[in-house]
Parts: C-alpha cells; structure tokens; sequence
C-alpha cells in the first residue's frame, strides 16, 4: 500500500487536459473505487468505450485496484506515449507487472521513462528499479538505484 502511495504522491494522477465527460467518468470511478465500490466501477467501465487516453488509464486503473493485473497491464499499455497520462500508465503497469512476478516486463514498461528530466520522475524510477533489484535478489541493482536516490525526498520517507 505504502508503493501505492509513494506512486500516488511523486505523480499527478489527473491530466489537465481532459475532455469533460472522460473528467466525470474518470471522478465517479475514483469516487466508487474509494467507496468500495468496486463492481460499480467496473460496469461503469464497461459502458464506455476506451476511445481516450483518460477511459484507456481509467480502465487499467479499475482492473488494477480489483488486482486483475493481466488486464490492467493491457490498459495502461495502449495510453499514446504523447498522453498526459502516459508517465502514470507506464508506473502502475510496471506496478501491475511487478505485482504478477514478471519482472522483465516491469523493466520493460519503465524503460521509456529513462529519459525523463523531471527530478520527480528520475526519484520513482530509481525507487521503482531498486524494489525490482530486491525482488530479484539482485542486490548490486538494489545498492547501485538505492545509492542514486534523493532520499531527501519527503515522500520517500520510510
């Protein structure tokens, strides 16, 4: 849970430029989710198309929070590259990845974000590429990523 947050908390969740009705759908899943709701937000889901970048992270996120992560890996993966929301998508599928035990495709999903210049950003993938050392007993991966991390970072705090 605390992974969640830190993702949560290093990201935006929401993209500012939304379209209107993809905004709606996106806060009345949020808002079902948070209130256990959680079968509620899949039919709410299911009625949509995912013909948006927000309704293709929006239905990863529900198949993620319901740990059908199979599914969630596939949402977050079809989010355009030049999407707001494309950051958040390759973080929670990695997440999702992880959480399947297919450590590869985690890295593989966290790769595109290498490039990235924003401090924030760079502090997750570093976090993100540690905990995967861990899980993969590569110790020498954990020490070099954990060794990079601003660990100043109040949101890193343990």
């Amino acid at each position: 849970m605390k992974r969640f947050l830190v993702i949560l908390s290093l990201i935006p969740v929401l993209a500012v430029s939304q379209p209107a009705a993809d905004r709606s759908d996106f806060d009345f899943a949020l808002y079902l989710l948070g209130s256990g709701l959680k079968d509620d937000a899949v039919t709410l889901m299911s009625r949509r198309r995912a013909d948006s970048d927000t309704l293709r992270f929006l239905k990863g996120y529900v198949h993620y929070s319901l740990r059908q992560l199979d599914s969630a890996i596939s949402c977050f993966s079809t989010v355009d590259s030049d999407s707001p929301l494309y950051t958040e998508s390759c973080f929670f599928g990695a997440v999702s990845a992880a959480h399947s035990g297919r450590y590869r495709l985690a890295d593989t999903l966290l790769s595109p974000l290498c490039a990235s210049t924003d401090p924030a950003v760079r502090n997750l993938l570093l976090f993100e590429q540690a905990g995967l050392g861990l899980l993969q007993r590569d110790l020498a991966r954990f020490d070099t990523c954990f060794a990079r991390l601003d660990t100043d970072d109040y949101r890193l705090s343990v």
